[in-house]
């Protein structure tokens, strides 16, 4: 009778098969060989690995996460060797994607940082990061700051995966991603800002409607409406979208965002304190920004309807109230007003029903596309100043700018220095 080898048995003889042969090759040299300077003896020690399996041991798991920061590394330096690798040929890309699909398979956490390394290339980097769930969010949070636009919309990709996995429900995560989302909403790469708000959608639609227990305690991420006035104080980060607070809020420290939310009152910011106020936004009454600490970060106001006046004043914060991409620009029923400011701000496509007035800042002002149904104003400004391309039914004035330029501009009078402007 002709005998039968099964699968698994198969399997067994072929690894056992494999695994002598290794050992006869020396498993040492191989490992050594993938971090080798030439990809292509990577390659080959990276196959003949594989026979035996990179889960097969801690010290191959180790290896083989390690070959994949390696080339991470060369990717992102394109100092592939040797090179270059040609755009028609796949065999490089081939065995890089072969790399990253061994170490997700692992499952294993210390993969975390090299699978993250490697989010921009696709699903099979980004559904095993997702996998990780909280394990991995802070490093993926990380990446929404990256200077290469496709790993921070692979960043807000993979948080949406997350979120639909249901491994980021905790109170301290969820707050962690509204923050940043709210702020990679705004980003000026169209597929960052895309993928960014259909995360932060998926996040609000993961719970149930919930508000803050008290005003005095804001923090935590909410998308229900809370009863009478909130205040934020430091070391808080109240996050709204798709919720609202039909009072007043105040913050002296802490971090406040309102994304697609609404604000029956005022909203104060003052001091050491971050803020996100953007798309589809609205504030009934006044918004007021003032003597917020200086710093290396941004804060924006975007696509938000004010009903009353906004004013952002000595500060040490940049600004963005409006920008060329990413941050829509908003309407405002009353006056505009950006004084005293010491670090850079950024006035772009708001339609004001008021007077804009720019004046009295010491960084690089840029007032740009907007309406402005009263007079606009730009005076005493010590920084570079850009006016250009607004549409003013009053009277455009500028005087006492140190350095300022421009051009584009319609008013009933163009007066001072933006004369010719």
């Amino acid at each position: 009778m002709r005998s039968i080898i099964f699968p698994a048995t198969l399997t067994f003889v072929l690894i056992t098969v494999a695994s002598s042969a290794i050992a006869q090759t020396n498993l040492s040299q191989l490992i050594a060989q993938l971090q080798s300077a030439d990809w292509t003896a990577r390659s080959q020690a990276f196959q003949a690995l594989s026979m035996v399996g990179f889960g097969s041991s801690d010290q191959l798991t180790l290896a083989v996460i390690g070959l994949l920061t390696l080339e991470n590394d060369d990717v992102a330096s394109n100092t592939i060797t040797p090179g270059p690798v040609s755009d028609n040929d796949e065999s490089y890309a081939e065995y890089y994607g072969d790399v990253i699909a061994a170490v997700a398979r692992l499952n294993d956490p210390r993969s975390i940082t090299a699978l993250v390394g490697a989010i921009k290339t696709g699903n099979i980097a980004m559904d095993a990061i997702a996998n990780f769930g909280t394990n991995a969010l802070s490093q993926v949070v990380q990446q929404l700051s990256s200077t290469d636009p496709m790993n921070r919309s692979s960043a807000a990709l993979t948080i949406g995966k997350m979120i639909d996995a249901n491994l980021v429900s905790d109170a301290f995560s969820r707050a962690t991603i509204g923050s940043a989302l709210a702020v990679a909403s705004t980003d000026p790469d169209y597929y960052v800002g895309l993928f960014s708000a259909a995360s932060i959608a998926k996040l609000s639609q993961s719970q149930p409607a919930t508000s803050p227990l008290s005003g005095s305690q804001c923090n935590g991420f909410y998308n229900g409406a809370f009863n009478g006035n909130v205040t934020v104080s430091a070391g808080e980060d109240c996050i709204f979208v798709n919720g609202g607070v039909t009072g007043n809020i105040q913050v002296s420290g802490g971090n406040l965002v309102v994304y697609q939310s609404y604000v029956g009152g005022n909203v104060q910011v003052n001091g050491a304190a971050s803020f996100t106020i953007s798309t589809g936004s609205t504030v009934k009454g006044n918004l007021q920004i003032q003597n917020l600490a200086t710093s290396a970060g941004r804060n924006d106001i975007c696509g938000t309807t004010v009903n009353g006046n906004l004013q952002f004043q000595n500060s040490g914060t940049a600004v963005e109230i409006g920008a060329v991409s990413g941050c829509p620009g908003n309407t405002i029923g009353g006056n505009l007003q950006v004084m005293n400011n010491g670090a850079s701000t950024v006035l772009f496509n708001n339609t004001v029903t008021g007077n804009l007035q720019d004046q009295n800042n010491t960084a690089p002002t840029q007032v740009a596309g907007n309406r402005v149904g009263g007079n606009l104003q730009v005076e005493n400004n010590t920084a570079s100043t850009q006016v250009s391309n607004n549409i003013v039914t009053g009277n455009l004035q500028c005087q006492s700018n140190t350095s300022i330029t421009g051009g584009g501009n319609t008013a009933r009078q163009k007066q001072d220095q933006c004369a010719s402007f």
